[in-house]
């Protein structure tokens, strides 16, 4: 769908349209458009702005992934964002999902210690007849299931982190000053410029022309 004029979109998956003015766009998958002017333009995958016109200027464009665009900015030097890579929504998922391994491990750690304490006391046939032995077990195998869960949970974050790690922005045309690129935390302001595509390198933001 198209959009022009203020307002709001919000999608969980892919979002398209031509031309976006003054607007919010925020899609759980990819973003294409033809035109981008004072927008607020965010996509969990990559922003593609297609066509030899395609330009994204003024406002800010956040994406997980990418940034592939004709014109970034124009001539006057409107001040326009990029920002790409891990976002906060992530860095809080990750600290949440820590702590909630952090917690279960100390359950597990309680329960564990209870089992082993009636272990010592009583023998086979009489522990496996008592209900809160059974209790126990029962609620080791739930909190094993559940540990399993959180860290499966943990290594699609650091899969997903790897992956924005490698995040860019392909300029294809003309990169105007006035142009502000974040990614990674990493900040660069651009220099009037064609024909580049940019990413982390080292410490800082590489500026590598397209061949």
């Amino acid at each position: 769908n198209a959009a022009g004029g203020r307002g709001t979109i919000r999608a969980g998956g892919d979002v398209s349209g031509n031309f976006f003015e003054t607007i919010c766009v925020y899609a759980g998958g990819d973003i294409r458009a033809n035109y981008c002017l004072n927008s607020e333009i965010y996509a969990e995958g990559r922003i593609e702005i297609s066509g030899n016109k395609g330009m994204i200027a003024g406002g800010k464009t956040y994406a997980m992934r990418s940034i592939s665009v004709y014109n970034a900015g124009n001539r006057t030097g409107l001040q326009t964002f990029f920002t790409l890579g891990v976002n906060e929504s992530l860095i809080r998922e990750e600290i949440e999902i820590n702590s909630r391994i952090e917690n279960v491990n100390w359950e597990l750690k309680i329960l564990r210690n209870g089992q082993k304490d009636i272990q010592r006391k009583y023998p086979p046939e009489v522990r496996n007849t008592m209900e809160i032995y059974l209790k126990i077990e029962s609620a080791i195998y739930t909190k094993e299931l559940e540990m399993g869960e959180l860290r499966q949970e943990k290594e699609n974050i650091l899969k997903r982190k790897k992956e924005f790690a490698s995040a860019k922005v392909s300029v294809r045309g003309m990169l105007f000053e006035g142009v502000i690129v974040e990614i990674g935390g990493q900040r660069f302001l651009a220099k009037e410029m064609c024909n580049v595509t940019l990413r982390r390198s080292g410490t800082g933001i590489g500026i590598f022309h397209n061949t």
